[in-house]
């Protein structure tokens, strides 16, 4: 079975700052970017939910430890201590979590109140459920000089990573290719054309990896992201560079590309 993660808002820069939930209105992932003069150099950060799982016992059993989100730095910072991995959140994204739940933006092609397909119902948080989020990855958006991630997981955790050097690219604005090497040593291609993009195997197979489905104009359902059963194993790898393939996308579709 696939995962389908949804936009819980429709809004101005809805890919770098929202709230993505599965099926059920479950909150997955959230990601941000603050406000700022200067409009172009900007820093969005990626965080996971991890709902009544206590962050010692996820941290100890990964060979990557995620690192919890903490609220006393700067977005441009980077947790290299160890007091800086220590805690759950208290600040910004609960504080988003929290005013989601009174938010009068308008979800994403739906209602979550409607049960209909393609309208997932917005999940109440229950007195007795936790929610830890843990840092995955900050993104330095830069025009002039290469776009850098910095990730807390996986494959590159702890390290900061120019985009030049994580993709290889072919192409042009209206169908880019961007090629990476996962977690599991094999390598990947991202599509990215003007409306959607997608990610899948780059060798004889072409085995899809993920696709992002938008909705028709009009249309009840919801856009969504899906990734298939081959890329359940590096989920979170995925979301991360997706919110950066997307973006990439949007940026294009803007400039009429």
């Amino acid at each position: 079975m696939s995962l389908r993660i949804y936009r819980r808002h429709r809004r101005v820069e809805s890919i770098t700052n929202n709230v993505y939930e599965d099926d059920q209105g479950k909150t997955l992932y959230i990601v941000h970017t603050p406000w700022a003069l200067n409009i172009v150099n900007r820093t969005t950060t990626v965080t996971k939910a991890l709902h009544d799982s206590p962050i010692d016992s996820v941290s100890r059993s990964s060979s990557s430890p995620a690192r919890p989100y903490s609220p006393q730095f700067d977005d441009g910072a980077f947790f290299t201590s160890e007091n800086q991995r220590e805690g759950t959140c208290t600040s910004i994204v609960e504080n988003l979590a929290d005013a989601d739940a009174n938010s009068s933006d308008p979800v994403d092609e739906g209602n979550t109140g409607n049960t209909s397909p393609g309208r997932p119902r917005r999940r109440s948080r229950s007195s007795g459920e936790h929610t830890n989020f843990i840092y995955l990855a900050q993104i330095d958006w830069r025009v002039f000089k290469s776009t850098k991630i910095r990730f807390g997981t996986g494959k590159y955790s702890g390290q900061e990573v120019l985009v030049k050097d994580l993709f290889s690219k072919e192409g042009h604005a209206q169908r880019r290719s961007l090629f990476f090497t996962g977690e599991d040593g094999k390598e990947y291609r991202w599509r990215i054309f003007k409306r959607y993009c997608e990610l899948c195997l780059n060798d004889a197979s072409n085995t899809p990896i993920a696709k992002f489905h938008r909705a028709k104009a009009f249309s009840k359902e919801r856009s969504y992201f899906e990734i298939f059963p081959s890329g359940l194993n590096m989920v979170d790898e995925i979301f991360v560079l997706f919110i950066y393939a997307d973006r990439l996308r949007e940026s294009e579709e803007g400039g009429g590309g």
